[in-house]
């Protein structure tokens, strides 16, 4: 029995979702690489760039949410498979975000838990925080970039009124992050005067470009026009550059405060930990980078359909996409087990023993 051709919107619904899963991977590696790769790192080591506050969270609340998103990541794993099946992509592309939100999330709490762990033992030094959050700092800059780029001609062309509207509320929501951040920074009594102008700069130049984004985006959902359109795919362009230049300079080692220091016993066991985190944030990577390879082969298999040639298999993909969820749910249940072997002494308090000078973030 011959398939039947493939509409466009079916090659272009599948485009983005291999669009969504390079966005995901991105977000992923990034955040690994913040979180997991610097804070093992006795060089780079840096302050516990995390939203996880040692003042008002507990060891117990990170593992309580490496629990919940392992389960969530599993939960959205099946969702994935029988999506990808029935190929219903605009799902898919919103599983493919859900599960890269739970890795992030998973990849904070453990790196929040690695800390404690580390800071639990005799002989250590806690971190001291620069004026900028540099992890926040940079997960909102790229969330930014890849929101902008959605709106760019070929994708924007498909926006609904309420695409943009979502778009818009996520560029706004990290917007603010970046501003009060920068904020903070402005009087910072740790860095110069003329850093401290700088950074009022950069909140002046974030709140232009953003005036100008949003006030294109009102005049196209008022007016409908095609112009206006083009008009927002204009003042993403500014925007994005905008955020770039900014956290370029947020990124300058100056700003990123001072490093922990862990007795050997404390290094060991934040290694492990993150290590087992890196495992699931390689196994996630692959199995959307699987994902991509049989979206792919069914935008090629599409166009070999509507020429009037033979469907392209994809069985080899199916394979390799059960393997890789395999290794995922195996990475999670390791990263589980590391997090309860380590879980340092906790006071009746419920928090472990951290030096007094860690208390402030």
């Amino acid at each position: 029995m011959t398939s039947a051709p493939r509409s466009p919107l079916y090659i272009l619904s599948a485009r983005e979702v291999s669009r969504s899963c390079e966005e995901a991977t991105e977000l992923m590696e990034l955040v690994a690489e913040l979180l997991l790769l610097r804070s093992g790192s006795k060089s780079t080591r840096a302050p516990p760039l995390h939203p996880f506050s040692l003042s008002d969270n507990s060891y117990s609340k990170s593992r309580d949410a490496i629990v919940a998103n392992t389960k969530g990541l599993a939960i959205a794993i099946k969702d994935l498979t029988r999506q990808l099946k029935d190929e219903s992509f605009a799902d898919v592309e919103r599983t493919v975000r859900s599960i890269s939100e739970k890795v992030t999330i998973l990849i904070e709490a453990t790196s929040h838990a690695a800390y404690i762990t580390a800071l639990s033992s005799d002989g250590t030094s806690p971190a001291k925080p620069g004026p900028i959050d540099q992890y926040s700092f940079a997960k909102s800059r790229l969330i930014i970039s890849n929101t902008c780029n959605k709106f760019s001609s070929e994708r924007g062309s498909t926006l609904s009124n309420d695409d943009m509207l979502e778009l818009t509320q996520t560029i706004a929501s990290n917007l603010t992050i970046l501003r009060q951040n920068c904020q903070q920074a402005s009087t910072a009594e740790s860095i110069g005067e003329l850093a401290q102008n700088q950074f009022s700069a950069c909140v002046q130049s974030l709140d232009g470009t953003s005036s100008a984004f949003v006030s294109s985006v009102k005049g196209f959902l008022t007016s409908g026009r095609g112009s206006d359109k083009k008009k927002v795919a204009m003042f993403t362009v500014a925007l994005a550059a905008a955020v770039n230049s900014v956290a370029g300079f947020a990124a300058l080692p100056e700003f990123a405060g001072g490093v922990a220091s862990f007795s050997t016993e404390g290094e060991q066991n934040q290694t492990e930990m993150l290590a087992r985190a890196m495992s699931v944030v390689s196994a996630s990577v692959q199995m959307l980078n699987t994902v991509t390879q049989l979206i792919d082969n069914k935008i090629g298999s599409a166009k070999s359909l509507n020429l009037g040639e033979k469907k392209i298999s994809d069985e080899k993909h199916w394979q390799r996409l059960v393997s890789c969820t395999r290794a995922v749910a195996e990475s999670c249940k390791m990263l589980a087990s590391s997090i309860r072997e380590h879980t340092p002494f906790v006071s009746p308090q419920g928090t472990p023993p951290i030096p007094r000078a860690n208390q402030t973030t």
